[in-house]
């Protein structure tokens, strides 16, 4: 008994400290000088990041608007595009794809900054053709989640974001890989076939010793 109860307090003081700091202290990403770097692939980073660009996509009100093309920093990982996508997907009935070269409407994710119980993220969009900074502000927690405070929308030009989803490229190396897989077994299975191929012909055909020594076996019908 005496035992649980100390591993009760223990436990408790942990979540204690936790929820107190939040585990996001002074945390950035992408990193800047004088603050620790957050980890774009844990939470609650992949959630703030599909809330903001939902946020300033509703604060938007683009007319033009089709679907949710959003975009995220540079460096994220291919998993973190597919959370971010499919919460996204999960808050609004529009379509929601990732942004490709090309694309004129599109929010864009430029950074996160976490401090305890508060959060921002910054998010570019274009309003009548030129490309914007917004901010949009959290408050909560871990473990309770974070709720979207407010949007501002910043006038200020800034330049156009770049495509950074990871996910067509790998695409492409891992076919490749395939291909490369596909034609290294095909050689192998030739290379096979021909040693058989080779082997089967020795076997098959007799050398000129071998025909002289049959005919000097072979008993004459005259004698």
């Amino acid at each position: 008994m005496r035992a649980l109860r100390i591993l009760a307090i223990g436990t408790s003081a942990l979540l204690g400290c936790v929820a107190v700091t939040g585990c996001t202290s002074s945390l950035t990403y992408p990193a800047t000088a004088g603050k620790a770097p957050a980890r774009p692939d844990v939470s609650p980073c992949p959630e703030l990041m599909g809330d903001a660009v939902l946020g300033v996509a509703r604060a938007a009100k683009d007319p033009n608007q089709e679907a949710v093309v959003f975009n995220l920093p540079a460096g994220v990982q291919s998993t973190v595009w597919k959370r971010v996508e499919s919460r996204l997907s999960s808050r609004t009935t529009l379509p929601v794809r990732a942004m490709t070269d090309g694309d004129a409407i599109v929010y864009s994710v430029e950074q996160i900054r976490l401090n305890g119980g508060k959060a921002e993220v910054d998010v570019l969009y274009v309003d009548r053709g030129i490309w914007q900074l917004a901010t949009v502000k959290f408050s909560g927690g871990v473990f309770s989640g974070y709720q979207l405070d407010s949007v501002t929308r910043w006038v200020i030009p800034v330049t156009a974001p770049t495509a950074n989803d990871p996910r067509p490229a790998e695409a492409i190396v891992q076919a490749q890989a395939e291909a490369d897989r596909e034609a290294r077994k095909a050689a192998s299975l030739a290379a096979r076939e021909a040693a058989r191929a080779n082997t089967t012909a020795e076997t098959a055909t007799p050398t000129g010793a071998e025909e002289v020594a049959s005919e000097e076996a072979t008993p004459s019908s005259e004698s």
